[in-house]
């Protein structure tokens, strides 16, 4: 899987995330109210999340489209290898993403979404 490539203290890019449920080949319903999507950030094989976002619904959620915007001061860390892990909420039964649909919606098999951020110079 590619990775999500960034720099140091930028604010983009903004990650558009398509989640599907893969016994049925739909996407998710992410319409109701009460269901909310979460985007977990962390350095790769560390247990510490550095942040945590609350992702925004695309076109009401209802064909499964999330915006991940990173807060202000999202990426100021140090370069290196990073991942995020998405999750939905809903109305208190949680759904942890293990396959990934972004901006392109190209399959991309995995637990954690890879997130390069390079040095700033």
């Amino acid at each position: 899987m590619q990775p999500v490539i960034t720099h140091e203290g930028d604010d983009l890019p903004t990650l558009f995330l398509h989640l599907k449920d893969l016994e049925n080949g739909c996407f998710y319903d992410l319409s109701a109210a009460t269901t909310i999507v979460t985007a977990k950030f962390r350095q790769k094989n560390t247990a510490t999340v550095l942040q945590t976002v609350v992702c925004t619904k695309v076109d009401s959620g209802i064909h499964g489209w999330v915006k991940m915007e990173w807060p202000a001061t999202g990426l100021d860390v140090t370069f290196g290898n990073y991942e995020i892990e998405v999750s939905a909420d809903f109305n208190g039964k949680i759904l942890t993403a293990n396959v990934y649909f972004w901006n392109d919606d190209v399959t991309d098999d995995a637990k954690t979404l890879p997130v390069k951020v390079r040095e700033d110079f």
